[in-house]
């Protein structure tokens, strides 16, 4: 029943969040997924203006990796929840993995951010809040144990997808424009 009530506050804030989003785990993961590109976009602006940062280099296969981890086990959770074998085990699986995205995210934006590049720094204010909000669609624990929350205080109220993916692409045409050689995916 516990687990049940956190499902159903995670689809209130889910619901309430990201309008159009239908209210279950996979739908979730599948959104996640869309927006792979967002801090690997961060991190190569970064390092194309100052490719001395300690940031460049091993970084962008680490966030790789971090990426693929989280979807793994998120994945690997999902299919838990749906058999009903999910355990608190795996869910604190997914959310060591899902820090440790959120560290190396960190590291990057406080890197690319202190560049103080406007085109930079509004694209790694548009993947802030993105994390903040796959925060609150992040699966319940079976126990009720808090879910991450680093990037918390970026979370906007009546967050809207398909109005931020316009905004932050348009941000993308802008740093291509500035910066040509730089090869950036659009979400």
């Amino acid at each position: 029943m516990k687990s049940l009530l956190a499902f159903v506050l995670s689809c209130a804030i889910a619901i309430g969040t990201m309008p159009l989003t239908a209210c279950n785990l996979a739908t979730a993961l599948a959104d996640v997924k869309k927006l792979e590109p967002v801090v690997v976009n961060a991190l190569v602006l970064a390092c194309a203006v100052s490719s001395g940062l300690p940031i460049c280099g091993a970084m962008q296969s680490t966030i790789a990796a971090d990426y693929s981890l989280v979807v793994k086990l998120w994945t690997d959770y999902n299919a838990a929840v749906k058999a009903g074998t999910a355990t608190q085990g795996l869910w604190n699986d997914l959310n060591a993995a899902f820090i440790v995205f959120e560290n190396d995210s960190a590291a990057i934006f406080a890197a690319a951010g202190g560049l103080n590049v406007p085109e930079i720094t509004a694209i790694v204010a548009a993947a802030q809040i993105l994390i903040g909000v796959i925060e609150t669609l992040f699966p319940a624990s079976p126990t009720g144990t808090a879910s991450p929350s680093k990037f918390k205080a970026m979370r906007v109220s009546n967050f809207n997808l398909k109005a931020w993916k316009k905004d932050y692409n348009e941000k993308l045409d802008i740093a291509q424009r500035l910066h040509p050689a730089v090869r950036l995916r659009k979400v």
